[in-house]
């Protein structure tokens, strides 16, 4: 048995399907429409056939996992994803958002497979047809096709798939990459990911969402994880609550050889891939059929698909961002921003319906397809996402020496630091003067502006437009500032993060204290730059310097 760690589990939901498609063996089909008739013209008999696995097989490649997603969530047809299912398929899809990655949450997935035997379906050797069968033939080919469809349903492959989903999340993207740099996300078990969760929590107040689907099986199944919660979910902040301590001893329990998730899918299987045969291959003498799709209609399906897949994401970061916490820093321009991303959620909400229309009529009606297609593309909401309302926002702190402060200076938010100078009178620190350029909507560099704290400053440097400061080095002699040197480094606005060398821009010779977002622990470089700066001075030297360190991306 594996030991318990204690962490908290805030919210949790769970999905189970037990069947996925309206298909039945020996069923016509529409290969153009990619559509299942309701009525069958052969007569024949179902037969078993392959290999059923002898255990449950798992993952525990969450990078890999989550990659695969969009593949093995949905049901296939011919080996190929359906795409009106992908685009009705809400629970399917709910559970897809909730796999991505956020603005602050960095998700963990574990899959558990099961393949069953397949089912066949065999046409008669002698009165291939049945009676429905007989009549649409004899009223000739185009009558049959469009009554028995061009092809029939002819094999079932049957699985059953468990996806065991935790989303953390952290109180700034900060500290999720600092979890995503310093942890080791490859993972060979749950013993792992245990591991990864107690890093998780001890590089700040990180939350757990656990999110379970399960494919094929019994309804009441996943309650041996969940504590008897199979649909709207539960949620628990208490640490001590055994509950939220055991879903991962739970999961293993359940997943075992003789647990309960082999017995629910040995009770029933979902259907994850249909196969067709064509009504050609048969000794019918029907005429060849023409496909009715073009290189337009196909074409259209496509582009109908790649923006709802678009849409999906933007659904998805808007619900990250609007969890995000509402600090003091962000707070004001959080509340200018938020109403923007609900409206926009609320476009992005409306295009995934009309996609999904438009997507329903390129498989109902070929003709209209092309126009469709056009006319919704043409025609969506503006989904474009307002600017991050944590593009730039505090991290932590750095001092030297003591740190403290007689004076500190902070710049605006979304904001970074291009300048600094300095006065200082009887060992006091009377002004500094801060140069900084806020960060644009569209992830660039503004105008330089200006923020004075006190009065006067002595010795201001500047670094190069489109460098950040990342780091000072000051000297104070004969009560003046004698010495100022900016450290800083490129920022690349499409990349989103700090490239290159660090740049060094000097008055003045030697330095009596610095400070270097290089030397913070767990600290990701790239992304780092300084937002405040504090100083303090006493007998004619500094005796403290503190900057606020900022995350920008």
């Amino acid at each position: 048995m594996r030991k318990t760690s204690s962490f908290p589990v805030i919210a949790l939901l769970s999905f189970t399907t037990i069947t996925s498609h309206a298909a039945f063996l020996g069923a016509g089909f529409d290969s153009d429409r990619n559509k299942s008739l309701q009525s069958s013209c052969l007569a024949g008999s179902i037969t078993t056939t392959g290999q059923a696995d002898v255990d449950i097989t798992a993952s525990f490649d969450s990078v890999q996992n989550i990659a695969e997603l969009n593949e093995v969530l949905f049901t296939k047809v011919n080996g190929e994803p359906d795409l009106i299912e992908k685009t009705t398929n809400e629970t399917r899809l709910e559970f897809k958002r909730l796999m991505t990655e956020g603005v602050n949450t960095y998700p963990i997935l574990i899959t558990y497979k099961y393949k069953a035997r397949e089912k066949t379906y065999s046409p008669n050797n002698e009165g291939l047809l049945n009676e429905f069968g007989r009549k649409a033939l004899k009223q000739g080919s185009d009558t049959f096709q469009r009554l028995c469809g061009n092809s029939y349903v002819s094999q079932f492959e049957q699985s059953g798939k468990l996806f065991f989903g935790i989303q953390l999340e952290f109180d700034n993207k900060g500290a999720k990459q600092a979890f995503v740099d310093t942890t080791d996300l490859n993972f060979n078990n749950l013993e792992d990911i245990e591991k990864a969760l107690t890093r998780a929590n001890r590089l700040g107040n990180s939350k757990f969402h656990v999110t379970t689907m399960q494919i094929g099986g019994q309804e009441l199944s996943l309650g041996e994880i969940l504590g008897g919660t199979t649909n709207n979910g539960t949620s628990c902040n208490d640490a001590g609550n055994l509950l939220c301590n055991q879903y991962l001893d739970s999961l293993a329990k359940y997943t075992s050889p003789d647990g309960g998730l082999m017995k629910s899918w040995k009770s029933g299987t979902a259907v994850t891939d249909i196969r067709t045969s064509k009504y050609s291959d048969l000794p019918l003498g029907l005429d060849e059929h023409h496909s009715e799709l073009t290189d337009d209609i196909s074409d259209s399906r496509n582009k109908i698909a790649r923006e709802f897949e678009n849409q999906q994401r933007i659904l998805a970061k808007i619900d990250s961002v609007l969890r995000l916490p509402n600090d003091g820093l962000t707070g004001d321009r959080w509340e200018r921003l938020k109403n923007q991303y609900r409206d926009i959620k609320i476009a992005s909400e409306y295009n995934v319906q009309v996609l999904a229309g438009a997507m329903n009529t390129c498989h109902t009606d070929l003709g209209a397809c092309y126009s469709t297609s056009v006319n919704t593309l043409a025609n969506l909401d503006n989904t474009e996402l307002p600017a991050d309302p944590h593009a730039v926002y505090q991290y932590s702190k750095i001092s030297a020496r003591k740190g403290g402060t007689e004076l500190f200076c902070r710049i605006p938010e979304t904001a970074v630091i291009v300048g600094l100078g300095a006065r200082i009178k009887n060992d006091d620190v009377k002004g500094i003067r801060l140069g900084f350029r806020e960060l644009d909507e569209n992830g660039t560099l503004g105008e330089i502006q200006y923020k004075q704290c006190g009065s006067g400053s002595e010795r201001y440097v500047e670094v190069p437009a489109g460098y950040a400061v990342t780091g000072i080095k000051l000297r104070v002699k004969n009560d003046n500032i004698a010495a100022v040197s900016l450290l800083s480094r490129e920022w690349d606005a499409e990349k989103r993060k700090l490239i290159g060398p660090v740049a060094s821009s000097t008055s003045g010779r030697g330095f009596e204290l610095s400070l270097d977002t290089r030397k913070s622990d767990n600290l990701n470089t790239n992304h780092a730059v300084l937002t405040g700066i504090g100083l303090k001075a006493s007998s004619d030297n500094l005796s403290g310097m503190t900057a606020t360190i900022g995350w920008i991306e």
